[in-house]
């Protein structure tokens, strides 16, 4: 949210969603904010809301400080929100971070902004915060953000573009969803009317009192046993949390590499990082037992998918070398075809021999189907057999055709241009323009195995990428079911009380019946 936060944005029901928000933030429920500016952002951050209100219901998205009351603090609001806020969306464009007010002092220096207000009390308190990244926009270097946000930049980011938008938000739906199941709302506190009563406590015989004491000493070293587990176990979420995140990303984000987005290499780079580190966090934090099942089937999965992005992230030279040769072919496209179909009106104009006409149409038709294939290797089809086969036989042809057709040729029977200046001219001026066509041909087919490399990794990455959410889920299920749940928690951490109580309470008795033996002993 930014830009005319004090005004309401119209919307009936968003201003009663807030109103009902405020009235029951004592109950602690866990939802999704959604940080963007309304001059950069708006129609993303609008259809988010919309996405993710159909997964997880409107209660759980916050988008607006719609329904304010006139005269209320918005900061101090603001800050309750995020209290009890699960997840912050930053919504980044391409200016989010040099974003200017009409003064020319940029947004993220004033203190006061909004969006910067919104993502430090985020930090601070420890929320997830997750940067969303629309239409090419990248993470901003730490130097740029002042030095409460500088923590935004270690945050694994999604990278969205809003004509894939369907296809881009489902790894962020995921690692949502990973965070709000993680996360459970905390209920609200169950008071008790019940009258108190004041326990006289009447003397108990000594067997009994060295019993409890025995009992309270019991269960303090069965707690100190399994808490060690226990805490073990609890570290284990958040790595698995970063796991699923990462997994996704490195999916959706080695298909945009595949094809020559050069941004997507840095992006799964940082993924394949994340979930290298995950990984190392789980095994090392892993308890035994059911958990250690599911981290032996998991392992593989991620294995191999963290052998596929390094062989992707092995080819960027080739792919995105190749990329930026395919889109000057599509450049020199139109100039190539103009050259050839002044070729093909001089020889109309001469009337040139059927051979000779029909070999000037075929060099028009070739300037046209190179570059098709040269696109075919950037495209998802990938690359086949054909193409390649096609082009590299096409890239002969022209050439051989305008050599017969300046120098002649006894095999097809064509005559050379030798007394005609201008049209000699003309086909020489297309032979230079097929050459510069032919150099950057060169470096698309030079990339071939590189892209077909590329290529099935990905593939094999996407095939992996279902079986390994759901290892993580089963690993993360398997961690909550271990013995180590909130009334366990509960349970042990009175084990230890009563352990350290009954222990201190064993020493002090026996302290007291040895001074009472002494006094009996005297007397």
């Amino acid at each position: 949210m930014a830009g005319g936060r004090g005004q309401g944005t119209g919307d009936r029901s968003c201003q009663n969603r807030c109103r009902e928000y405020r009235r029951d933030l004592a109950v602690q429920q866990k939802t999704i904010f959604i940080s963007y500016r309304r001059a950069d952002n708006l129609r993303e951050a609008r259809a988010l809301f919309e996405r993710l209100s159909r997964e997880f219901g409107h209660d759980k998205v916050f988008i607006d400080l719609a329904g304010i009351q006139p005269g209320e603090d918005f900061v101090t609001l603001l800050h309750d929100l995020l209290a009890n806020c699960a997840v912050l969306l930053v919504l980044m464009g391409p200016g989010w971070a040099s974003g200017k007010r009409s003064d020319g002092r940029r947004r993220l220096e004033d203190p006061n902004d909004f969006v910067r207000i919104e993502i430090g009390a985020a930090l601070k308190r420890g929320v997830r915060v997750i940067p969303v990244c629309f239409d090419g926009a990248e993470m901003p270097a730490e130097a740029e953000l002042p030095e409460e946000l500088r923590p935004l930049v270690r945050r694994q980011a999604v990278a969205m573009d809003f004509n894939r938008f369907e296809n881009d938000i489902r790894p962020l739906i995921e690692g949502v969803r990973t965070v709000l199941e993680a996360t459970p709302p905390a209920a609200a506190p169950v008071q008790s009317h019940a009258p108190q009563t004041v326990a006289v406590q009447k003397p108990r015989q000594a067997r009994w009192g060295f019993a409890l004491l025995a009992a309270m000493a019991a269960l303090g070293l069965a707690a100190q046993a399994v808490a060690p587990r226990w805490f073990q176990s609890a570290s284990i979420q958040e790595p698995v949390m970063q796991a699923l995140v990462a997994s996704q990303a490195l999916a959706v984000s080695g298909g945009q590499a595949v094809q020559g987005r050069e941004a997507a290499f840095t992006e799964q780079a940082a993924a394949r990082a994340t979930l290298e580190n995950s990984l190392h966090t789980i095994r090392t934090a892993a308890p035994a037992g059911a958990e250690a099942g599911s981290l032996e089937a998991l392992l593989p999965i991620a294995t191999r998918s963290l052998k596929g992005a390094q062989a992707i992230g092995s080819q960027q030279k080739n792919i995105v070398d190749a990329e930026a040769a395919s889109r000057q072919v599509s450049k020199l496209e139109s100039n190539l075809l103009e050259q050839a179909e002044t070729v093909h009106s001089l020889m109309l104009q001469r009337r040139s021999t059927p051979v000779q006409l029909a070999v000037a149409t075929d060099l028009v038709m070739l300037t046209q189907r190179i570059p098709k294939s040269v696109g075919g290797f950037i495209s998802n089809a990938g690359v086949s057999s054909e193409v390649v086969f096609q082009l590299g036989k096409d890239l002969n042809s022209f050439r051989e055709l305008t050599q017969a057709l300046l120098n002649g040729s006894d095999e097809l029977r064509l005559p050379a241009v030798n007394s005609d200046a201008q049209l000699r001219q003309a086909i020489q001026r297309l032979q230079q323009g097929y050459e510069t066509v032919r150099s950057q041909c060169s470096i698309v087919l030079g990339s071939l195995q590189g892209f077909v490399t590329a290529r099935e990794a990905h593939q094999q990455i996407v095939v992996d990428s279902a079986p390994l959410r759901a290892a993580l889920e089963q690993l993360r299920k398997d961690a909550e079911a271990s013995p180590r749940g909130r009334l366990w928690a509960i349970v042990f951490a009175a084990g230890l009380l009563a352990g350290a109580a009954g222990w201190f309470g064993a020493f002090g008795a026996l302290g007291t019946l040895l001074r009472r033996q002494t006094q009996a002993t005297k007397s």
